[in-house]
């Protein structure tokens, strides 16, 4: 169960829900809404960060200034399997991670996208990337998200893309929208046709 609310007037009346909710499911992490005097919003998720830190079972460092190197989407073909209990760890850690990231740490958006295709068959090297994606959200957990806007007329678009940056040669491509003060939506992932050329992936 996830991603519910319960609107009443009586404060009361949802912290009894609530309650009930915690006896029958345990602690709950959800996350961290405030909304500002200027009319912005601030978004922190650092109960499902702590989370994915503590499920990965390893000690990690959390002094990463980045979430993923310049090879972050090389497969090397002779790195081992995961075990089957590391690979139902590896699913669901990355689904973890595709929730922060869709609500808070818009940061992580493109090592996640590749990822989440790793989910099916993935190898140590797999491990290696999402170990380092969850040591930069360690240092980064108490990032808060700020998002606002200017006008509602101002609508921005930004889209770019990366030529054969894949292993099979496919492109890899990312976009933000804003309201004119921050961004308001990420995405980033591989693209499904391959392109003959850098003009051409930026078309696709």
């Amino acid at each position: 169960m996830d991603d519910k609310k319960v609107p009443h007037v009586d404060d009361d009346v949802i912290d009894m829900v609530v309650d009930e909710i915690k006896a029958k499911f345990g602690k709950l992490a959800g996350m961290d809404i405030e909304i500002l005097s200027n009319k912005k919003t601030v978004i922190s998720t650092p109960q499902h960060i702590e989370e994915a830190v503590t499920d990965l079972g390893e000690e990690i460092k959390g002094d990463v200034a980045n979430p993923a190197t310049s090879k972050l989407f090389y497969v090397n073909a002779k790195s081992c399997k995961l075990s089957e209990k590391k690979v139902e760890l590896f699913h669901k850690l990355v689904a973890k991670l595709l929730w922060i990231t869709q609500r808070s740490q818009v940061d992580i958006e493109t090592g996640v996208s590749f990822l989440c295709t790793r989910v099916q068959e993935p190898i140590e090297e797999d491990w290696t990337k999402l170990v380092r994606m969850i040591s930069f959200l360690k240092s980064t957990r108490t990032n808060r998200r700020i998002m606002g806007a200017d006008s509602l007329s101002s609508f921005r678009t930004f889209v770019d893309a990366s030529y054969a940056e894949q292993t099979n040669k496919r492109g890899h491509a990312g976009g933000a929208i804003t309201l004119g003060w921050v961004m308001v939506h990420a995405r980033a992932s591989k693209q499904k046709l391959k392109a003959k050329n850098s003009t051409e992936t930026e078309v696709k």
